[in-house]
């Protein structure tokens, strides 16, 4: 069963390799979603202070949530396994 999940990230991480490396925040976080089956939920409030345009070229979702963390007064917590808020 790890070994499935490995693959499957593994195959995940290359689809998101093979697209554009530099994405706007929002558009990032949708490829992130339809590429890894998961979901991202932040307060609306908090999203005011995101700027739209700030772009993102990592393709690891741990490095993009580091990226988000430094960049912007937001906390990443993982919920569980398909789930990020």
């Amino acid at each position: 069963m790890r070994a499935l999940v490995v693959f499957i990230a593994s195959l995940a991480t290359l689809f998101i390799h093979a697209q554009s490396a530099s994405k706007p925040f929002f558009y990032a976080v949708k490829s992130y979603e339809k590429a890894l089956d998961i979901t991202f939920s932040f307060d609306a409030e908090l999203m005011l202070v995101v700027d739209e345009e700030a772009v993102f070229t990592t393709n690891d979702l741990s490095n993009f949530i580091s990226e988000i963390e430094d960049r912007f007064p937001l906390e990443v917590e993982q919920i569980d396994e398909e789930y990020f808020t």
